[in-house]
């Protein structure tokens, strides 16, 4: 497990908005912990207790949704790739692909069965024109 102060925020956090309102909120509640103490020791300790408890749990629960949209953002991201790739492979339109050779690297179904069993890959692109 990292430790607390080497874990990077996530960029949410970053936003300068966001931090004036954290200062802002900070400074609030300093100053209710503070009023708490010349209240009564006790409530200022309850009261700092849970400003504890509240930011601290207010951090992990920030990192939880990080973690957990990335999962969801990469996730996503391998379906779209996955479905570009079924896409590819069913379109009933011939794809090609070639290297800076014009060697062939890759055809989908439909482009092969126009070759029928001839083996195209690795030959020249100008070989399978005059076949």
């Amino acid at each position: 497990m990292k430790k607390l102060s080497t874990e990077k925020l996530p960029n949410f956090l970053n936003d300068e908005k966001f931090k004036w309102f954290a200062v802002v909120i900070g400074l609030l509640q300093l100053v209710t912990i503070i009023l708490g103490f010349i209240v009564h020791f006790m409530v200022g300790i309850v009261l700092l207790v849970t400003f504890i408890i509240t930011v601290l749990s207010l951090y992990y629960l920030a990192k939880k949704i990080s973690t957990e949209t990335h999962k969801y953002i990469t996730d996503l991201s391998y379906r779209i790739k996955r479905g570009e790739q079924e896409a590819l492979i069913k379109m009933p339109i011939g794809i090609l692909l070639f290297n800076e050779e014009y060697e062939v690297q890759w055809t989908n179904p439909y482009l092969q069965n126009y070759f029928g069993y001839q083996e195209v890959l690795g030959k020249k692109l100008m070989k399978l024109i005059k076949n």
